[in-house]
């Protein structure tokens, strides 16, 4: 695929073809799939790579993210450059809505996800400071993330629109090293952010639902399928 133009095919959930298969451009793989394309990204890029919006019906491509942390099939957010402070932005695909959120001073966002209803961002926040081993401290943070309705016509990607502003909230509790977070995520059909945490005596699994003052933890006996965990 690094040179070649790769084939895709989309399947229903018990792996039937679904719609005819096509081509997509050569050195491209898919990342994530949205209501407005593929989000495609180079397979040989070294560094942080450039994801591009593609559409798979006329084969043209709408716009390009750099440092892309989180997609769903509405929305795609990436981390700005660092001019002081560091920024993620969140692009509504159907409405052309873009939403800034502002990180805390010396930090950088690693990571994210979109809640299963859109509503909020769980942002793996870097900071500068280290924490156990020389490892950099970590923390997760909610931000809300801002819903229009969508535009009646033209092109909403290209089109100019109001930017609105959000604050991420930190999750009680979540401040670790970065080797102790392994994963994070929000099961189908909840509220609720599941983050997994190992340590060298125990491995836990956090539960926090957006404004709740602290976390719900469990500790996962050891076992041979401790080691990787799957939300359900």
């Amino acid at each position: 695929m690094r040179t070649t133009a790769a084939t895709a095919q989309e399947v229903s959930l018990t792996g039937a073809p679904s719609g005819r298969s096509f081509r997509l451009p050569a050195g491209y793989a898919i990342d994530q799939a949205t209501d407005r394309g593929l989000l495609l990204s180079p397979t040989d890029q070294p560094g942080t790579p450039v994801s591009t919006l593609w559409n798979p019906a006329t084969a043209q491509a709408s716009r390009s993210f750099d440092g892309v942390i989180a997609a769903s099939a509405t929305r795609v957010a990436w981390a700005t450059r660092c001019a002081p402070l560091c920024h993620v932005r969140v692009l509504d695909l159907a409405t052309g809505q873009q939403t800034a959120i502002a990180l805390p001073g010396a930090s950088s966002a690693v990571n994210g996800a979109f809640s299963p209803d859109g509503r909020f961002l769980a942002i793996q926040v870097s900071f500068n400071n280290r924490g156990d081993d020389g490892a950099l401290a970590m923390q997760l943070d909610v931000a809300p993330v801002a819903s229009r309705r969508p535009v009646a016509s033209g092109g909403p990607l290209a089109s100019s629109r109001p930017l609105a502003s959000s604050r991420p909230v930190p999750v009680p509790g979540m401040n670790v090293s970065s080797d102790a977070l392994v994963s994070f995520g929000w099961p189908a059909h909840g509220d609720d952010l599941v983050a997994e945490l190992s340590f060298i005596t125990k491995v836990q699994v956090a539960s926090w639902y957006p404004g709740a003052r602290q976390l719900a933890v469990a500790v996962i006996n050891s076992g041979p399928a401790s080691g990787s965990l799957v939300l359900r």
